[in-house]
């Protein structure tokens, strides 16, 4: 079972749970209730999200990328959230910007600089990987996001 996770304490860090569900955890005295799972009295804050409803969550290589600001988007094969959604990446508010309807094929064809790669064939290959048994004709879902300037 995943706690929530505080996300804009100001004492929020991250951590290898927080790299791999994209958000940040509290690491405030009073952060977790072992019972119920939940983030209570945080001294700092009282903005608590379960991770369970972000719309989007990436793997430590792509959040790297992203933090680095070369990946600003995502193929998914159903629609994750809506335009304008929030959703955060080490901490880091994300919004979603856009949401494409498109083949699988056309992915790495036309988005490859948008997944922070160096080529359609790189992005090919992470694809695949990913997404070994995807047709290539499949309808999949590309969200374009944008760092929140605070």
């Amino acid at each position: 079972m995943m706690p929530l996770l505080c996300l804009s304490c100001a004492h929020a860090s991250t951590t290898p749970a927080s790299w791999r569900t994209g958000v940040a955890s509290c690491n405030s005295p009073h952060k977790t209730n072992s019972q119920d799972r939940v983030v209570t009295n945080c001294v700092k804050c009282s903005h608590y999200v379960d991770a369970h409803t972000e719309p989007l969550t990436f793997s430590a290589d792509q959040i790297t990328l992203i933090l680095k600001g070369r990946k600003n988007g995502t193929m998914r094969r159903t629609k994750h959230g809506e335009i304008g959604g929030i959703f955060y990446v080490a901490g880091v508010p994300y919004r979603i910007i856009d949401i494409e309807r498109t083949y699988r094929s056309t992915v790495s064809k036309l988005y490859w600089r948008r997944e922070g790669l160096s080529s359609k064939d790189e992005t090919e290959r992470l694809l695949s990987t990913i997404y070994p048994d995807l047709p290539q004709q499949a309808i999949v879902y590309y969200h374009t996001f944008a760092a929140v300037l605070l």
